[in-house]
């Protein structure tokens, strides 16, 4: 009987342990990102391979809240000390899969502006894709929905002319 108490203590201890540890977070799983479901806000053509509409990759409102920082950057228009919300160019080319053959993203505003960026750069600073400042939404009179800025770290490569308002579409080549 008592070898009976002991195993069956040892069982509901052993349970408890088990309930109670830790759970592992699962990882996400490797693959496109879900088609957008508002407004396409930003869209990336060219050499990708993580699409996930049609050959392009598309982000609403929601997809680039997901993935933003917050940068405090300096902007030559606008003023010193502003609080960016956007995400890195970087992250644009690891979400939509970036083939590592391409070697530049080309961004392209609405007025036909283009602006190349070298892979090894967007790698290397954290070159953003804005779409808020001081906590709200980058409207068309501010440069929105999306705009380019620059951290200082890059502004001796990128000049205060290359900083570009209403990007309309990213390019990966």
């Amino acid at each position: 009987m008592r070898k009976n108490l002991i195993a069956s203590t040892l069982l509901v201890v052993a349970l408890v342990l088990v309930a109670c540890a830790p759970q592992a977070t699962p990882l996400p799983v490797a693959g496109p990102l879900p088609a957008p479901t508002g407004d396409v806000i930003l869209k990336v053509t060219g050499d990708l391979t993580l699409p996930n509409v049609g050959e392009e990759c598309h982000f609403d409102a929601d997809q680039l809240d997901q993935y933003a920082i917050k940068q405090v950057i300096d902007d030559p228009w606008m003023g010193d000390g502003l609080e960016y919300r956007g995400l890195t160019l970087a992250k644009v080319w690891e979400l939509c899969g970036g083939s590592d053959e391409a070697g530049a993203m080309v961004l392209v505003a609405e007025d036909g502006m283009t602006v190349e960026i070298a892979a090894a750069d967007l790698k290397e600073w954290p070159i953003m894709l804005a779409y808020q400042v001081g906590g709200q939404d980058l409207i068309k009179d501010l440069g929105g929905p999306v705009k380019l800025v620059f951290p200082a770290e890059a502004r001796e490569t990128y000049l205060d002319e290359q900083w570009m308002w209403w990007v309309a579409e990213v390019q990966i080549k």
